[in-house]
Protein backbone atom coordinates (compact mmCIF):
# COMPACT_ATOMS: atom_id res chain seq x y z
CA UNK A 1 0.00 0.00 0.00
CA UNK A 2 1.50 3.59 -1.05
CA UNK A 3 2.06 5.60 2.46
CA UNK A 4 3.46 2.75 3.89
CA UNK A 5 7.14 2.35 4.29
CA UNK A 6 9.51 -0.15 6.39
CA UNK A 7 13.16 1.64 6.64
CA UNK A 8 16.09 0.38 8.84
CA UNK A 9 17.20 3.18 11.27
CA UNK A 10 20.28 4.53 13.09
CA UNK A 11 19.40 6.38 16.00
CA UNK A 12 20.68 7.96 19.06
CA UNK A 13 17.77 7.92 22.05
CA UNK A 14 18.79 10.54 25.61
CA UNK A 15 18.20 8.84 28.96
CA UNK A 16 18.46 10.42 32.19
CA UNK A 17 20.89 9.13 34.19
CA UNK A 18 17.91 7.78 36.64
CA UNK A 19 16.53 5.54 33.70
CA UNK A 20 20.26 3.80 33.05
CA UNK A 21 19.57 0.54 35.72
CA UNK A 22 16.69 -0.72 33.05
CA UNK A 23 18.58 0.88 29.50
CA UNK A 24 16.33 -1.64 27.36
CA UNK A 25 13.21 -0.64 29.44
CA UNK A 26 14.14 2.90 29.03
CA UNK A 27 14.99 2.55 25.12
CA UNK A 28 11.48 1.04 24.84
CA UNK A 29 9.41 3.70 26.73
CA UNK A 30 11.33 6.62 24.62
CA UNK A 31 10.46 4.80 21.16
CA UNK A 32 7.33 4.28 22.40
CA UNK A 33 6.74 7.88 23.22
CA UNK A 34 7.17 8.25 19.46
CA UNK A 35 4.36 5.94 18.01
CA UNK A 36 1.13 7.51 16.61
CA UNK A 37 2.76 10.53 16.47
CA UNK A 38 4.18 12.47 13.20
CA UNK A 39 7.86 13.36 13.55
CA UNK A 40 9.72 15.48 10.68
CA UNK A 41 12.82 13.24 11.51
CA UNK A 42 10.82 10.41 9.97
CA UNK A 43 8.86 12.71 7.45
CA UNK A 44 5.81 10.85 8.68
CA UNK A 45 3.71 8.53 11.54
CA UNK A 46 5.94 6.31 13.40
CA UNK A 47 3.38 3.14 13.62
CA UNK A 48 5.34 0.39 14.77
CA UNK A 49 9.62 -1.08 15.76
CA UNK A 50 11.43 -3.42 16.23
CA UNK A 51 14.68 -3.17 18.31
CA UNK A 52 17.40 -4.92 16.34
CA UNK A 53 20.79 -3.85 18.35
CA UNK A 54 22.52 -1.58 20.75
CA UNK A 55 25.37 -0.02 19.04
CA UNK A 56 27.05 1.15 21.86
CA UNK A 57 27.90 -0.89 24.77
CA UNK A 58 29.25 2.15 26.49
CA UNK A 59 27.08 5.16 26.57
CA UNK A 60 28.44 8.84 26.19
CA UNK A 61 27.49 11.15 29.13
CA UNK A 62 26.10 14.70 27.57
CA UNK A 63 26.87 17.43 29.79
CA UNK A 64 24.30 20.58 30.80
CA UNK A 65 22.25 21.73 32.58
CA UNK A 66 20.23 18.02 32.90
CA UNK A 67 22.68 15.47 31.98
CA UNK A 68 21.58 12.67 29.61
CA UNK A 69 23.46 9.77 28.45
CA UNK A 70 23.16 8.96 24.54
CA UNK A 71 22.68 5.26 23.35
CA UNK A 72 23.06 4.56 20.20
CA UNK A 73 20.63 1.93 18.55
CA UNK A 74 19.55 0.11 15.23
CA UNK A 75 15.80 -0.23 14.25
CA UNK A 76 13.77 -1.28 12.02
CA UNK A 77 10.16 1.21 11.81
CA UNK A 78 7.41 1.52 9.84
CA UNK A 79 6.70 4.98 9.07
CA UNK A 80 2.77 6.00 7.58
CA UNK A 81 4.00 8.40 5.46
CA UNK A 82 1.67 9.79 2.62
CA UNK A 83 2.54 12.07 -0.22
CA UNK A 84 0.59 14.77 -2.41
CA UNK A 85 -1.55 12.19 -5.20
CA UNK A 86 -0.89 8.80 -3.47
CA UNK A 87 -3.81 6.00 -3.67
CA UNK A 88 -5.09 5.57 0.44
CA UNK A 89 -7.40 2.98 1.28
CA UNK A 90 -10.47 4.09 4.20
CA UNK A 91 -13.72 3.79 5.17
CA UNK A 92 -16.23 7.08 5.23
CA UNK A 93 -17.82 7.31 8.81
CA UNK A 94 -19.36 10.54 8.25
CA UNK A 95 -20.71 12.34 5.56
CA UNK A 96 -21.60 16.14 6.23
CA UNK A 97 -22.34 19.15 4.36
CA UNK A 98 -19.03 20.96 4.47
CA UNK A 99 -16.93 17.30 4.51
CA UNK A 100 -16.05 13.50 4.59
CA UNK A 101 -14.60 12.06 7.50
CA UNK A 102 -12.59 9.14 6.91
CA UNK A 103 -10.90 6.50 8.91
CA UNK A 104 -7.82 5.84 6.39
CA UNK A 105 -5.74 2.24 7.54
CA UNK A 106 -8.34 1.72 10.76
CA UNK A 107 -6.23 3.58 12.81
CA UNK A 108 -6.03 7.45 11.01
CA UNK A 109 -8.86 9.62 10.87
CA UNK A 110 -9.36 12.27 8.16
CA UNK A 111 -11.07 15.21 7.47
CA UNK A 112 -11.76 16.33 3.82
CA UNK A 113 -13.47 19.94 2.81
CA UNK A 114 -16.33 19.85 0.52
CA UNK A 115 -14.52 21.89 -1.79
CA UNK A 116 -11.29 19.76 -1.85
CA UNK A 117 -13.12 16.75 -3.35
CA UNK A 118 -12.61 16.33 -6.96
CA UNK A 119 -15.54 16.71 -8.98
CA UNK A 120 -16.08 13.24 -10.39
CA UNK A 121 -16.39 12.32 -6.27
CA UNK A 122 -19.55 14.58 -5.30
CA UNK A 123 -21.72 13.20 -3.25
CA UNK A 124 -25.26 14.07 -2.05
CA UNK A 125 -26.24 13.84 1.33
CA UNK A 126 -29.78 12.35 1.72
CA UNK A 127 -32.36 13.66 4.41
CA UNK A 128 -34.39 11.33 5.84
Amino acid sequence: MEGLKASMADLVVYLHPSKTKLVSDAIHHELNSLLLKFNENFDGILLAYELIEVLDTKANILSGLVPHTSVSLRANLLIFSPKRSMLLEGKVVKLARESLHIIVLGFSACAIAVEDIREELRFKILEK
